[in-house]
C-alpha cells in the first residue's frame, strides 16, 4: 500500500484513474450519491465535487460525463467543471458510462436494461441497444472502439459493434457483475 486516504463514512461505490493517471474519481453511494475528484500523487481534494454516481474522462481529458440521479448524465468541461449540456434517455438510473478511445463517443448503461451511444460534441442519442432484460451495470469500449462489451443482471456478458450496435456475441454467468476492466485488445 503506497497510500491511504479516509474521504467519507458513506459506502464506496467505485473509483477509477484520469486517462493520464493524475487524477482519481470517488464515488459513493447513499440517500445522495456523491462524486470527488483527487489528485492521485498526493490523495488530496482538487476541490471538485458533485452528485454523481460515477464518471468517465474523455481521452483527451477536456471533459468529463457524469452519471447523475433522475436518469440524466451531464457533459462537463473538466478546467471548471461546467455543465455544457444534459443528456436524457434513460427511464432509470444510469448506471456506468464511458467515452470511446477517439472521444467522439459516449456510452451509458442503465437500470432500464439499456445501452445509449451518445455523441459527444452535442449529445445527441445515436442509438439503443436493448438485448440486456435486466439493469446494465457496466460498460466499456474496446481499444479502437470497434467493440462495446456490456455485463448484466440477466446472468449475460454481451459484445456489440462499435459501429452498428448490433450484437456479435453474448457469454451466459451466473453471477451480478458490477464492473468490467482490463485489457479489452481481444475483443
Amino acid at each position: 500500500v503506497l497510500a491511504t486516504r479516509r474521504w467519507a463514512e458513506d459506502e464506496l461505490n467505485g473509483c477509477k484513474f484520469s486517462p493520464d493517471g493524475t487524477e482519481i474519481s470517488f464515488s459513493t453511494w447513499s440517500l445522495k450519491p456523491w462524486l470527488a475528484i483527487w489528485k492521485a500523487a498526493s490523495l488530496t481534494e482538487t476541490g471538485s465535487q458533485m452528485e454523481g454516481i460515477t464518471c468517465a474522462y474523455s481521452p483527451d481529458l477536456k471533459k468529463v460525463v457524469v452519471a447523475r440521479r433522475k436518469y440524466q448524465l451531464e457533459i462537463c468541461e473538466t478546467s471548471k467543471w461546467t455543465c455544457l449540456t444534459r443528456l436524457w434517455g434513460h427511464t432509470r438510473q444510469v448506471t456506468a458510462c464511458a467515452f470511446s478511445p477517439d472521444g467522439r463517443s459516449i456510452l451509458s448503461a442503465s437500470d432500464d436494461a439499456t445501452l445509449r451511444l451518445w455523441e459527444s460534441a452535442d449529445g445527441s442519442d445515436g442509438t439503443t441497444e436493448g438485448g440486456h432484460t435486466a439493469r446494465v451495470s457496466a460498460c466499456l469500449f474496446s481499444l479502437d472502439g470497434s467493440r462495446i462489451l456490456s455485463t448484466s443482471f440477466d446472468g449475460t456478458l454481451r459484445i456489440w459493434s462499435g459501429a452498428s450496435g448490433d450484437e456479435i456475441n453474448s457469454l451466459n454467468h451466473s453471477a451480478h457483475m458490477n464492473s468490467l476492466a482490463g485489457n479489452t485488445k481481444y475483443l
